[in-house]
């Protein structure tokens, strides 16, 4: 059976501490950002954006 995902938020509004397993499920910004915002970012979208 499939364990239940904890909420990042409790019932009185307070946020719980990650877990390392939180961590392992995030994903990088490249993966989630649309390629405008990487790029006012100015974070690299191949590695050769980094030769600039």
């Amino acid at each position: 059976m499939m364990q239940a995902k904890m909420t990042l938020i409790d019932e009185s509004g307070e946020v719980r501490e990650l877990t390392s397993e939180d961590i392992k499920r995030f994903k990088s910004a490249k993966e989630v950002l649309p390629p405008s915002l990487l790029e006012k970012l100015a974070i690299p979208q191949s590695p050769n954006d980094l030769e600039d």
